[in-house]
């Protein structure tokens, strides 16, 4: 099956935008994206930048993922620029100063600069694949890898064994560290799981400034912190082999998806918006088509009422009421599925509820915007918050908490060893302000080395 293919709009058929970095002219490629529609994006390939407007970049669907990935990797045998990166890039809409913003999505943490009018962000090529989980922290799970296979993983710059624990840099150079996941980009790309699981094991990574060599963080930094130079990404080979073993699959299941009637009209209304015109003979066949429309509608719906009067009617949408008074409305379908994974999780011996519930060791008390925690078990327990907002079904971003300077911990993570011992946390300064308003408390509970606690939309499985 032929997969779809991004498409290089040229300049002349749409207006072009400057990079905000280095005033070239951006590339428009126009990549698959959910609905049958398609989503158009702005590239530099020599400052590795990316424009998105408003939700674009939430709005590329699978089809469309393994083409931009395709192109990030082209883009790396392109002259790169290395100009140093301004205290501020202006929005593409508004000229405003963007503001830097750090998020946490199902896949990986991730930084973009904002504009505070929401029209929309930049995002580098490699904090947009570090958004689908190519690097990432290190996890739990790494750390007892590693450990079982007997090779604890050692920092690059000092040489020094790293600590059998989750962390972003080295404890004794302060080096960041990470691991390239290229099985959770594929996870990305295929959230139906069409495709077969990609097998390929994470491994420890660090990364230098290809411009001045100084340690870099890629799933933090948008510009070197040493010569301000936009970091680019060092190995883009894995993420292309992982989206093209999917690619297949992937295409054919978002055909699948895409009812062809809506697909044709959907290309028939573009066509007559680009040619602007108006033919009777066009227009006198879609009355007719839509007169038959509403016959199809009112005969199902007869046929619904008649099976609905001897008991056979479809099964209605299940209103589920939030601890919060809301309520949310789901298929059959959707909420059998939460029960299974409910269900998982109970086997699994963790304890979980939704985003913004208190776990049951801890009681919470709300001071502005400082969410004090009090542990109320006598099991020693380690807590991190985050911020977490749904932005569509079962797509959230993040932004991390941290503890107070006089709360014992280490930044993120507040140690409970006793019965009413507390921490308070605050958002992290550069916490956007969606995610201030409208966010919801995520906590990750532990005890003893393992999860006891976690709430729904903390699960990246």
């Amino acid at each position: 099956m032929k997969t779809p293919s991004a498409d290089i709009i040229e300049s002349g058929a749409t207006p072009t935008r400057r990079c905000g970095h280095c005033d070239q002219p951006m590339q428009v490629l126009r990549l698959v994206g959910h609905y049958g529609k398609s989503v158009e994006i702005d590239v530099c390939a020599p400052c590795t930048l990316i424009w998105f407007d408003e939700t674009e970049s939430i709005r590329i669907a699978g089809p469309g993922l393994v083409e931009l990935v395709k192109v990030i990797d082209a883009s790396m045998r392109v002259v790169p620029t290395f100009l140093p990166m301004p205290a501020h890039l202006p929005c593409q809409v508004c000229g405003a100063p963007l503001k830097r913003v750090y998020n946490q999505t199902r896949y990986g943490r991730t930084a973009h600069l904002d504009c505070p009018a929401q029209h929309g962000t930049y995002q580098s090529f490699m904090l947009f694949l570090a958004e689908k989980g190519y690097f990432r922290p290190f996890e739990w799970a790494d750390i007892q890898r590693f450990a079982a296979a007997g090779q604890p993983p050692r920092c690059s710059q000092c040489g020094a064994t790293l600590d059998a624990r989750p962390q972003h840099t080295c404890p004794y150079c302060a080096s960041p560290v990470g691991v390239y996941d290229p099985a959770r980009l594929a996870r990305a790309i295929d959230r139906d799981e069409a495709a077969a699981p990609v097998v390929a094991s994470p491994r420890a990574a660090q990364a230098a400034c290809v411009a001045c060599g100084g340690m870099v963080d890629l799933s933090r930094d948008t510009a070197c912190p040493h010569c301000h130079a936009l970091i680019r990404p060092s190995d883009t080979a894995s993420a292309v082999a992982v989206s093209a073993e999917v690619a297949e699959d992937v295409a054919r299941n978002h055909e699948r998806q895409t009812p062809y009637v809506s697909r044709r009209k959907l290309e028939e209304g573009d066509h007559r918006v680009v040619a602007g015109a108006y033919d009777e003979e066009d227009a006198g066949k879609r009355r007719r088509r839509l007169f038959a429309m509403g016959l199809s509608v009112l005969a199902s719906l007869g046929i619904w009422l008649s099976l609905s009067s001897v008991g056979i009617g479809f099964r209605s949408p299940i209103v589920v009421l939030n601890d919060d008074g809301s309520e949310t409305r789901m298929s059959a379908r959707e909420y059998e599925a939460i029960e299974a994974r409910s269900r998982d999780r109970a086997q699994r011996g963790v304890d979980h509820g939704p985003a913004g519930k208190a776990p049951p060791q801890l009681k919470l008390q709300q001071r502005g915007e400082a969410l004090v925690l009090t542990a109320d078990s006598d099991l020693p327990l380690v807590v991190s918050v985050n911020l977490a907002y749904e932005q569509l079904r079962d797509a959230w971003i993040r932004c991390g908490m941290q503890l107070d300077q006089a709360t014992p911990g280490n930044g993120r993570y507040a140690v409970l060893g006793t019965r009413g011992a507390s921490a308070s946390f605050r958002p992290m300064p550069h916490c956007s302000d969606t995610l201030r308003r409208k966010g919801r408390y995520e906590f990750i509970v532990t005890s003893g080395g393992r999860d006891i606690y976690k709430s729904d939309s903390a699960f990246f499985d």
